[in-house]
């Protein structure tokens, strides 16, 4: 079984509503990458959803994994100090709780 979540969120979004900023190397980092995966990326799209809209997106998806219960299933992810933090940062600006036990957090790097 395949499964898998993939959104883009709105630059101008962030920026404008959150106070979020841009970092120039990062934006210069990804610039040297290949047209399509900058494009993909990093370039504006009318396809980009906002802060709410794509957390909200998000909760539904992970609450429709067969099995799941957020006060007991274990959430993964590669480097829990990036991805998590930013996430619940990004679940505060939307003024959503978080969809899972952040006790539950797990790093994959364990497990490898």
């Amino acid at each position: 079984m395949k499964i898998g979540f993939k959104v883009k969120l709105s630059v101008e979004d962030q920026i404008k509503n959150f106070s979020r900023t841009i970092d120039l190397s990062v934006l210069e980092w990804w610039k040297k990458q290949d047209r399509d995966v900058f494009d993909s990326t990093a370039r504006p799209s009318k396809k980009d959803l906002s802060v709410k809209d794509a957390m909200v997106k998000l909760s539904k998806f992970i609450g429709s994994v067969e099995g799941f219960d957020s006060n007991k299933s274990y959430v993964w992810c590669r480097g829990p100090s990036f991805d998590f933090p930013i996430k619940k940062s990004l679940y505060n600006n939307a003024k959503l709780s978080v969809p899972y036990n952040e006790f539950k957090i797990r790093d994959v790097r364990t497990y490898i």
